[in-house]
């Protein structure tokens, strides 16, 4: 396929009606709106399709962009400094996804006053594939300080 047509039929390709995405000023505005549809059905698929084993990990992917969003992230230590960052809670043998979630930014996800955010990712990924307090052995780096057994 060349290039030209593949820009074409991503030019009329759309995951969400456009017409139902509320406006940048609308307090229920969301950055993430346009593709949110698409990450919930793949995250109801990795849940469906996979139990997992015991030992889970959890870390940060850039998924470079050129894009101009209120989530483009610079992170120096990736490859690809500029992108937009997914949380993502891993099965550490074989690699599986169980889930992702998108880092809206500061302003969209405010962590609450005495927390840290990267225990807020933790419990939210858990929680999100019904893990939660069910004995699995939760690997991370550093960011994720966690101060509450899982």
């Amino acid at each position: 396929m060349s290039r030209n047509r593949f820009q074409i039929i991503l030019k009329f390709l759309h995951i969400t009606d456009y017409r139902k995405i509320r406006n940048r000023e609308d307090p229920g505005y969301s950055p993430d709106s346009r593709f949110k549809p698409l990450l919930t059905f793949v995250n109801n698929r990795f849940k469906a399709l996979n139990t997992p084993q015991r030992e889970l990990s959890i870390d940060e992917s850039l998924v470079a962009s050129r894009v101009k969003s209120i989530m483009k992230q610079y992170i120096p230590s990736k490859a690809a400094k500029f992108g937009i960052k997914f949380w993502v809670l891993v099965e550490a043998c074989s690699g599986y996804v169980m889930n992702m979630s998108v880092y809206r930014g500061k302003t969209y996800e405010p962590t609450p006053r005495g927390e840290q955010q990267g225990t807020n990712v933790v419990m939210y990924l858990l929680r999100a594939c019904e893990l939660l307090y069910k004995g699995y052995h939760v690997f991370c780096d550093s960011f994720f300080l966690i101060d509450k057994p899982c």
